[in-house]
């Protein structure tokens, strides 16, 4: 069975010596209508091998040596439709079709890439927290991650990496926090905005999970404000052992809409620092105009610069003091 986070290499043989040939790579998901393309050209070699290990493409959608890197430059070819919000990721699958024209004639192979193993269980959690648990029912496989999306606030973006997660071995609950307007799947027991998000709720979802696994103590993991969000769960819970943080602030950050803190505790706002609004205009201008291009927006620099100009007392009562935990930064 492929698994979906397993590192491929292409390797296309009994092909011209010394010629171009067009590798085109469409990928097709099980829950929705769409599919993302690649492709390079590439020029096999004196024994009519190509080897995507091995060699860069003369032209295409990516530059540099890298056995992954058609997978990585897919591009969507429509727009998303038909999509099935509902997903159960032991049995969500990828289909995967290779494309090879060399001197007028035409290969084309078919695999499919699936994110779990048989061995992986799904449920899906609706009290005392909201979260997607994946688990395995074998005992001796005890450790658990609790995973935490960032501010776009619905679950499905991370359901991919619990799944993948959870064929290494590990029990993992991707939890929800907050269900934004626009969520498909509006959850009413949830916030609307990420704004004085509750670190108790964090705290429940960490207990349900030791007890689900049988574990005392879990590794947390978080990406973006997820990752602001985990830091700062480490310093007040004893149970998170580890961290590992994908890109993430050192300082609680004001939530969405709001100057107020994204966090709070025993139901008073967690210090935060407040980004520029001169700043954020600005860059939402500059982001504005980089999709023009197709590039990701962000927001970084407003973060950094509003963080530079803040009073240094400010900053020491938002700073997400960790102390000697064992992290991972991404």
């Amino acid at each position: 069975m492929e698994i979906a986070d397993e590192r491929l290499n292409f390797i296309i043989s009994e092909l011209v010596s010394e010629t171009v040939c067009n590798i085109v790579l469409k990928l097709q998901y099980s829950w929705c209508d769409a599919s993302c393309k690649s492709y390079g050209l590439y020029k096999t070699d004196q024994n009519g091998i190509v080897n995507l290990a091995k060699i860069a493409p003369i032209e295409g959608n990516y530059k540099g040596i890298d056995s992954m890197g058609l997978f990585a430059s897919c591009k969507e070819m429509q727009p998303v439709k038909n999509i099935r919000y509902e997903r159960d990721f032991t049995r969500e699958y990828i289909i995967c079709s290779l494309t090879v024209t060399c001197c007028g004639e035409k290969i084309e192979k078919s695999f499919t890439r699936y994110f779990t193993n048989k061995e992986v269980q799904y449920k899906r959690v609706t009290t005392p927290v909201t979260g997607h648990y994946f688990y395995h029912s074998d005992k001796e496989k005890t450790q658990s991650i609790l995973l935490l999306g960032g501010s776009e606030g619905v679950a499905n973006p991370m359901l991919p990496f619990a799944a993948c997660l959870a064929n290494k071995g590990f029990n993992v609950l991707s939890l929800q926090y907050f269900s934004p307007a626009g969520d498909p799947q509006p959850i009413k027991e949830l916030p609307a905005f990420l704004r004085l998000i509750p670190v108790e709720y964090i705290n429940a979802g960490i207990d349900w999970l030791c007890k689900m696994s049988g574990t005392a103590d879990v590794s947390i993991m978080g990406f973006s404000r997820g990752a602001e969000l985990a830091l700062l769960t480490s310093t007040l819970n004893e149970k998170v052992k580890k961290v590992i943080a994908v890109s993430p602030s050192a300082y609680v950050w004001q939530g969405i809409y709001t100057i107020s803190s994204a966090w709070s505790l025993e139901r008073m706002p967690i210090p935060c620092l407040v980004v520029s609004p001169i700043l954020a205009f600005i860059e939402s201008i500059k982001n504005t105009i980089i999709q023009i291009f197709n590039l990701p927006p962000g927001y970084y620099l407003s973060y950094e610069l509003s963080r530079n100009l803040m009073p240094d007392r400010f900053k020491e009562k938002a700073r997400i003091k960790i102390g000697k935990r064992k992290l991972i930064f991404y």
